[in-house]
């Protein structure tokens, strides 16, 4: 690349003494904008060429070619053959469209072939580029130089120097407010937001927030769709229904919509159209598997006035899996917004066969890998890239709003006699924060393996666990670990502890002397649960899939 832009550098000065006396000398320079470190096609600033130094009212003819440094050009391709890149030329009386195509020559050069434009009574002008798409790098912070050239005789002379049209940054970041617990959750009479909540439906939430200040748009000029939000669902069992707000409201609307687990009251969400725009997602029907086509459920009228939401979209499912579409709808350009969707499970009986992992993850979307210029790929578009936690962004994270898990219990030690009930310790889980916390229990075996019984393994908030240790008739004497865990999600935390039973044969005593039901109240020694990951990277979109069961 380097060295291209030395030939054409080379050209320009080898060609600038045969420039007739009519020419013109352009300097350029661009606003630079932010663009997604996910995006395939971002929009850099706008590039603006001063012009001066011509004959007054001269007409001006040239070429342009025009080099990205730090990413393909991947602009919309025209029927012409042309790419959707738009010059415009002001010489004091407004801006008029230059009527010359943009065409590529190379993955990260174009050529606008036979500008022309008129200059003022001045002899100046002033050309603008606008609407150039790049697949920028991948890492934050990093700046997209492009260059301007002549390359032919024409009268249009720049110095080719590069200059910078945008810095990189991460589009999109969230925060999960727990793992899914697949337990029985029956289907209301009435499948709306507030009769979901009231009869206590499983869910759990995302909060989608913005890397930076307008990185949701609405759909505007030379764009397919608004930003989009995918939102993938694998690995649930057989029977399960999936359902998540039609219509999501967000941080800077009327009444933001919220389940009550993520820090906001519960609302299904009001919107007030009219105002100065707030943040407004709506389900796509029917997209494809990368959050592409389909449409919106809900667009905003652009009158005025208070839209209240409270219906519910069931995602479809096969084999367990599916995927949920959000389109922006409206947006505020100078504030970083947020929103929370819940997402609510439906299942008339537990699954068969134990527990049952499922995952989701988030990306931007419509997702693609397509990083050339293309007739039929998405504007905008964006690889599938697993978003950051993004409370510390909005400087939350132990702010209260949130559930934090504790766990309290008598030593998890066990005396057991082979052949007998057992004997039982109880476990007190404990929400010291805000929120809603869901908890799953569950238990990695070191020796032995299902020597263990938990009731119940999963709940809302305080609750009391029965852990009991049994040896049934056959079993080897001897010692026997385990770990048990008790998992809050990513903003609880998990906390865990080990689990030791000695099993032996004997009287129903036992051999240490413990009664077959001790508890809490009866041992001074308290187990020591240990916590990890605070935040832990333990659930929806990163680190091990959330456990259904």
């Amino acid at each position: 690349m380097r060295l291209q832009l030395v030939g054409l550098m080379a050209v320009v000065a080898g060609c600038a003494w045969a420039q007739p006396a009519t020419g013109v000398n352009c300097q350029a320079t661009a606003v630079p904008t932010i663009l997604r470190v996910e995006g395939l096609s971002e929009r850099v600033g706008d590039m603006l060429l001063n012009c001066s130094g011509g004959a007054p009212g001269a007409t001006i003819r040239g070429e342009l070619t025009l080099i990205s440094f730090n990413g393909p050009i991947t602009n919309k391709l025209l029927a012409n053959g042309s790419l959707d890149i738009v010059m415009t030329a002001n010489s004091g009386s407004g801006e008029t469209i230059v009527n010359t195509p943009a065409t590529a020559t190379a993955a990260n050069q174009l050529t606008f072939a036979s500008v022309q434009f008129v200059l003022s009574a001045t002899g100046t002008a002033a050309l603008r580029i606008t609407n150039l798409r790049v697949a920028p790098p991948n890492t934050p912070e990093q700046p997209v130089r492009v260059a301007l050239a002549s390359v032919t005789a024409g009268q249009i002379r720049t110095d080719a120097a590069p200059f910078t049209v945008g810095i990189t940054q991460g589009g999109l970041l969230a925060t999960y407010s727990t793992t899914f617990v697949c337990t029985q959750s029956p289907l209301p009479e009435t499948v709306s937001f507030p009769e979901f909540i009231r009869r206590r439906v499983r869910f759990a939430s995302v909060r989608l927030t913005e890397g930076f200040s307008d990185a949701f748009q609405r759909r505007g000029p030379q764009t397919d769709v608004g930003t989009r939000l995918v939102i993938r669902y694998a690995g649930f069992p057989a029977g399960a229904r999936v359902f998540t707000p039609a219509v999501v409201v967000g941080s800077n609307g009327a009444t933001p919509t919220s389940a009550g687990d993520l820090g906001l009251p519960v609302s299904g969400g009001r919107y007030f159209s009219g105002g100065n725009g707030q943040l407004l997602l709506a389900r796509v029907q029917n997209p494809d598997n990368a959050g592409a086509g389909g449409v919106p459920l809900f667009t905003p009228s652009g009158g005025v006035g208070t839209t209240e939401f409270d219906l519910l979209a069931e995602v479809p499912l096969v084999n367990g899996a599916g995927v949920a579409v959000f389109e922006v709808m409206d947006s505020v350009g100078n504030l970083r917004e947020s929103a929370q969707v819940p997402t609510f499970l439906v299942l008339e009986q537990r699954p068969e066969g134990g527990s049952v992992r499922a995952s989701v993850s988030l990306s931007l979307g419509p997702v693609s890998n397509v990083a050339v210029p293309s007739a039929t790929a998405p504007v905008p578009r964006y690889q599938e890239i697993a978003p950051p936690n993004d409370c510390t962004a909005l400087g939350d994270c132990d702010s209260g709003l949130f559930p934090r898990l504790a766990v309290e219990s008598a030593e998890l030690t066990y005396d057991v006699i082979i052949g007998s009930t057992g004997q039982t310790r109880y476990i007190r889980v404990l929400n010291q924060g805000g929120g809603v916390l869901s908890w799953t229990a569950s238990v990695v075996y070191r020796s032995g393996n299902g020597w263990l019984r938990f009731d119940p393994d999963n709940g809302l908030n305080n609750s009391t666990v029965r852990l009991d240790a049994v040896a049934p008739n056959g079993f080897p004497p001897g010692t026997y670990e385990a770990t048990l865990i008790i998992d809050g999600g990513p903003l609880a935390g998990t906390r865990q502890a080990t689990v030791r039973m000695v099993g032996n044969f004997g009287d129903a005593r036992g051999v240490s002397g413990r009664s077959a039901g001790a508890g809490v109240a009866g041992d001074a020694v308290r187990a020591e649960f240990g916590g990890y990951g605070d935040p832990v990277d333990h659930g929806w979109g990163g680190g091990p899939d959330p456990v259904c069961g």
